[in-house]
């Protein structure tokens, strides 16, 4: 949380005009509903609409806004308002970016510097924003917080509710309990004046039938089936609920003295939207109308002539000062930079903010056909997606985005319009996002103990030798298991995730065909596993395929296809900590039939044209897409870090691209097509933006840069953040295409062959199959390819898809994370690999010596991680300083490395024994702690170099 200057604070507060009588404020955030869902907004004769009594008084006693704005989801609308800022400044623009920084300033906050003000604070309902448990105290500064932490809500009558960091499981249904929490809450108040959100959860998913005296439909069966066929009225009825609890609370407070905003996050979801704004792509999640225009109304005493409605164009963002300037106070310089007070509409004043234009971001939360931006004025809306040509609204008198004006010719009115807009979105657009470091996740290593040629085993080789550099050399973080005392579920250690162990869905004692389901069951049977609380958890899901993938073990053996027994295999999956079987042979599956789904859809398809999910296949080592209409696989429920295969790409801009979700830094390019030998041999001699470090990575690193929402066929684009360089291909069957990328890691075979090593497709997973070549396996499939020879020496095709067998693939390079290999043949101090790395010599360089002049030995630089050759690269203390909260200090930081700092305030009698914070992780280029405890005598801090 970012703290404004004390000083500055206050003196600004001293030219603050009070309010003769402060009040109360009460804000009422509805969870996916957009304007197609209120009668009051939509007039479509095609329309059906919930009984909303409370939420109509609202609007016919305050002002109605006829033209209100939030984000296309949840997370950055939430955001926006705790802040008073855009997206494109907090990094916050979608729920897969959703970890509100530490250092912005929040609402309560802004309270907690003008205690004068004396109002109390408290937040109930969905969060959303990410920090964990403690993430509403923290990251929102809010005092008290009751609610839910994530998006949707699994079950609202199973639910894990967090009061102030405390996580325990809640039976009460949410809607009604986050009212009866807000109800208690407020009445502990007393006279003190207060401010309350309510973030309710209704009416996102997951759809149901609510308590039958919140709501008029009574007839509805609330089972799945009619759930999934007839979606609408189970929406509708969950917002009856909502209105209800909020006339509960209307009823608890005094409305005479508060005033009272109701807002929607964002549209209506697209499965239950409905005309005009049904139209496929411009619902929630979207930059149109459908996506961004939502229901707003304000009423209290701080009204001035009640039931009018305002037609001016405003924002969520606006709440940050309307609120603060509710109670009587002001916005210091520096906080709040997009927020405008609406308090001079609610006034009956001429709004005239120093920006009549209001922004809307989408971050590619549905695909590259929705990231993007839009501003409007009072008359147009420009909107620019990515990929496709400016679209221009006159709102006026196309307020349903029928007619592009950019398609014919304009007005002068209207061409000055766009040429004004179209200026200030570039000046947003090039506005650069804040840098978010998300909580991460932890990539586990592939486990593959030995090191191959193309033929047999081989000893470790030595940087100077061939096939240096491969899988088993570079330690990543090791797989490491704890099954539950009852069984049912494995903690993995390294991730954070929670793992069914078996997938024995009929609970029989075995793996078998009875177990496997069908696509449409899987996320019924996820939920059944949160309605019986299974394992002590009431949050499982359906895994990604990033997930997924975090389990595979490459010290798998892959079955001959016409294998019949398991002698002699090894599967691909940890067998001391999971539950497996391999194909149910009885059954007449073969083998390695041992599929398991994921929820990760395929945004093309396979094959000639069939909607394909990802899945891992444990007994062969792979991935590849599986049509939707497969009969059945095995599904193994996950749970916890919600974080898990969120990446968070930094473009470094000297060839390199950091992802700070995983600490590992990337070669921005790619290399030319070739053998593994030499692509092992290509990354172990890069030198580029100072580092020589770089090696080929593992199957599980690279798989972690795929980008599962796009594809050739899709996005013109390999499955790769656009940040990152491909060179485009053409394939087999002529067409335009993009490389596999060699990954360090063997495929092992039953016949003992070493000749194969894993490939990533990011481009088609090509194949000749039913005589055509197919993309049959997806791009992001993960398959096996000849480490070396000539091409036409092959089969152009192997296996029953028959894959293509290219034998020259591409190369991609990672450094750091993991640790490379430590022989010291010379005994002095610098491993062999370091020195290689450095010098081309193993034994070139002086460990005492300072070979770039920096001041800093070459071991001290070994161990910091920074380079011996480049003095701009040196493990020092930036910036020492002592502010209103703490002292604060400021280190470079390497990626890959974890920091300790210790504290003295004698440096005779106490020499930093210390250490006030341990197993701090690196977010090069720079970490930045402050120690709250510090002293107020002078301290001396000592940082050092962890691991």
């Amino acid at each position: 949380m970012k703290t404004i200057n004390k000083m500055i604070c206050a003196a600004t507060c001293l030219g603050m005009t009070t309010q003769a009588e402060q009040r109360n404020i009460l804000l009422l955030i509805a969870d996916d509903v957009g304007i197609d869902s209120l009668a009051m907004y939509n007039s479509n004769p095609m329309a059906t609409f919930p009984s909303v009594p409370n939420i109509e008084s609202l609007a016919d006693n305050g002002v109605f806004f006829s033209n209100a704005y939030a984000y296309p989801t949840c997370s950055p609308t939430r955001s926006a308002i705790l802040t008073g800022r855009y997206g494109c400044r907090t990094g916050v623009l979608s729920p897969a970016s959703s970890d509100l920084p530490a250092n912005e300033y929040t609402l309560p906050e802004l309270f907690a510097d003008q205690p004068e003000l004396g109002y109390e604070l408290a937040s109930v309902g969905k969060w959303h924003l990410g920090g964990g448990v403690t993430g509403p105290n923290d990251l929102g500064g809010w005092p008290t917080f009751s609610g839910s932490l994530g998006g949707g809500m699994p079950n609202y009558t199973n639910w894990t509710k967090v009061v102030n960091g405390i996580s325990s499981t809640e039976t009460a249904y949410a809607t009604r309990k986050n009212v009866d929490d807000a109800i208690e809450w407020i009445d502990a108040q007393g006279t003190t004046n207060w401010l309350m959100w309510v973030g309710f959860n209704a009416a996102h998913t997951a759809l149901h039938k609510p308590p039958n005296e919140m709501h008029s439909y009574d007839s509805l069966s609330g089972t799945e089936t009619d759930i999934s066929t007839n979606s609408r009225p189970y929406f509708e009825a969950m917002i009856e609920a909502m209105d209800f609890q909020i006339g509960r609370l209307l009823d608890a407070v005094d409305t005479n003295e508060t005033t009272i905003i109701f807002l929607g996050d964002n549209g209506t979801d697209r499965n239950v939207s409905q005309p005009p704004y049904n139209i496929r792509g411009r619902a929630k999640g979207s930059l149109y109308e459908g996506g961004t225009h939502v229901p707003m109304m304000i009423v209290g005493p701080s009204v001035v002539n009640t039931g009018r409605t305002n037609e001016s164009a405003v924002h969520c963002a606006d709440l940050f000062a309307t609120m603060i300037e509710l109670a009587g106070g002001t916005v210091p310089s520096g906080a709040g930079d997009d927020s405008r007070s609406l308090v001079p509409i609610l006034e009956n004043k001429n709004f005239q903010p120093l920006e009549d234009c209001i922004l809307m971001e989408s971050d590619d939360l549905l695909g590259s056909t929705t990231s993007g931006r839009a501003i409007r004025d009072n008359q147009y809306k420009l909107i620019r997606i990515v990929g496709r040509d400016d679209e221009l609204y006159d709102m006026q008198n196309d307020d349903l985005e029928e007619i592009n004006l950019l398609s014919g010719t304009l007005s002068v009115a209207e061409s000055n319009a766009y040429s004004s807009l179209s200026e200030k979105l570039t000046t947003w657009t090039n506005t650069p996002t804040a840098e978010t470091f998300i909580n991460g996740y932890t990539i586990v290593d592939t486990a593959q103990p030995d090191c191959y040629n193309t033929t047999a085993i081989i000893f470790h080789p030595s940087p100077d030798q061939s096939f240096a550099g491969q899988d088993a050399q570079y330690a990543g973080n090791q797989p490491s298991y704890t099954r539950s005392d009852d069984g049912f579920t494995v903690q993995d250690n390294t991730t954070g995730l929670t793992w069914q162990w078996s997938p024995d869905v009929n609970n029989d004692g075995i793996i078998n065909a009875d177990d496997g389901l069908a696509w449409t069951q899987l996320f019924d049977y996820a939920q059944s596993l949160n309605a019986t609380n299974f394992g002590g958890y009431n949050d499982w899901r359906v895994p990604t395929i990033k997930e997924l993938y975090s389990l595979i073990d490459f010290r798998g053996i892959d079955p001959k296809i016409i294998s019949t027994t398991a002698d002699g295999l090894t599967p691909f999956l940890d067998t001391n900590a999971f539950h497996f079987a391999y194909g149910d042979i009885i059954a007449s599956n073969r083998l390695i039939d041992a599929q398991y789904w994921t929820q990760t859809e395929y945004v093309s398809t396979t094959m000639q044209g069939n909607p394909t999910f990802f899945g891992v296949n444990f007994a062969d080592g792979r991935i590849k897409g599986y049509s939707r209409d497969k009969a059945s696989s095995y599904l193994r429920c996950v749970r916890g870090n919600t974080d898990y295969g969120t990446n968070n790409f930094t473009n470094n801009a000297d060839g390199t691209i950091t992802d700070h979700a995983t600490g590992l830094m990337w070669q921005q390019n790619d290399s030319i097509g070739m053998n593994w030998e030499d692509a092992l041999a290509y990354a172990e001699k890069l030198d580029l933006a100072g580092y020589r470090d770089w090696r080929l990575p593992n199957a599980k690193e690279l798989q972690s840069i795929i980008d599962y929402t796009r594809s050739p066929s899709t996005t013109a684009s390999a499955a790769i953040d656009p940040k990152f360089n491909c060179t485009p291909i053409t394939n087999e069957g002529g067409d335009a295409d993009f490389p596999y990328y060699w990954s360090s890691t063997t495929h092992l075979k039953q016949t003992g062959s070493t000749a194969s090593a894993i490939y990533i497709a990011f481009g088609r997973g090509l194949g000749y199959f039913k005589n055509a070549w197919l993309d049959v396996h997806g791009a992001g499939s993960q398959r096996s390819d000849p480490k070396d020879g000539d091409p036409n020496d092959y089969p152009k095709t192997h296996g029953p898809q028959g894959d293509v067998q290219r034998v020259f693939n591409a190369a991609r390079c990672v450094r750091a994370s993991a640790t490379a290999p430590e022989t010291d043949n010379d005994a002095d101090g610098l491993s062999d690999w370091y020195e290689w790395n450095h010098t081309s010599n193993k034994t070139a360089m002086v460990a005492d010596a300072d070979d770039d002049r920096d001041g800093v030995s070459n071991i001290d630089e070994q161990i910091a991680g920074t380079s011996p050759t480049a003095s701009a690269s040196i493990f020092i203390v930036n910036n020492l300083l002592a502010t209103t909260n703490g002292a604060t200090i400021q280190w470079s930081s390497e990626l890959g490395k974890t920091y300790t700092i210790s504290r003295s305030t004698n440096l005779v009698t106490d020499l930093f024994s210390t250490p006030i914070k341990t197993e701090i992780t690196a977010t090069p280029p720079e970490n930045t702690f402050i120690d709250t405890d510090a002293p107020a005598s002078v301290s001396f801090y000592r940082i050092e170099v962890a691991h």
